[in-house]
């Protein structure tokens, strides 16, 4: 119990650490992840699917100090993402225009992977794809790094709204613990040695 308390603990300090108001980067490091978490910012707020008008006026100004300070040891690609994110919160501000996609020329394709992601918080109504593609989908994202490669995660699909709320709400009224499903998985994506569940 008091190694869970520390644990927590710890993490509440490394938190405030990431998040609380702070002096400017000393080190290139230090400003090379101040700068991608602030871009950071202004692209998950731009992808709301109602982004406040105005926003971003504090991770902006912490933007051009960064880029004024360490411009010159910092990567282009870096710089230009930044600039684009302040482009971007600049148009939605003034105009409520919402920026366009758009992609950094990578050298392979595992660049243009890393480099050309974006958070998505505003989803289509149009059906989801058919059941086939799915288990494809979920067959690759299982592939996706976890601590200790545990893959602790469990997976379900719904095709029916109101079964999604349903489920939902039942976890919610059971104060975020996990409840059963009435509507289980019929397929498992957990590990397995031997052909043996992991983890039950």
């Amino acid at each position: 119990m008091v190694h869970l308390l520390w644990e927590s603990l710890l993490d509440a300090l490394r938190r405030w650490r990431y998040f609380a108001p702070r002096s400017a980067p000393r080190t290139k490091a230090q400003a090379q992840a101040a700068l991608h978490k602030d871009v950071h910012l202004i692209e998950r707020a731009l992808s709301l699917p109602t982004p406040r008008r105005p926003f971003g006026d504090q991770a902006a100004q912490r933007i051009e100090l960064v880029m004024a300070r360490w411009a010159q040891s910092l990567d282009p690609g870096l710089l230009e993402q930044a600039a684009q994110a302040l482009r971007d919160r600049t148009q939605w501000n003034e105009s409520g225009v919402r920026p366009s996609a758009q992609r950094r020329v990578a050298e392979n394709e595992s660049e243009n992977l890393l480099v050309n992601r974006r958070s998505t918080r505003s989803f289509l109504a149009s059906p989801v794809p058919l059941d086939a593609d799915l288990e494809k989908i979920l067959a690759i994202a299982s592939q996706a790094p976890s601590v200790s490669n545990t893959q602790s995660w469990r997976v379900r699909t719904y095709r029916d709204p109101a079964r999604l709320i349903a489920s939902v709400m039942n976890a919610m009224n059971q104060l975020g613990a996990v409840g059963e499903d009435p509507h289980p998985v019929k397929r498992s994506y957990l590990p397995t040695i031997r052909g043996r569940k992991i983890f039950p």
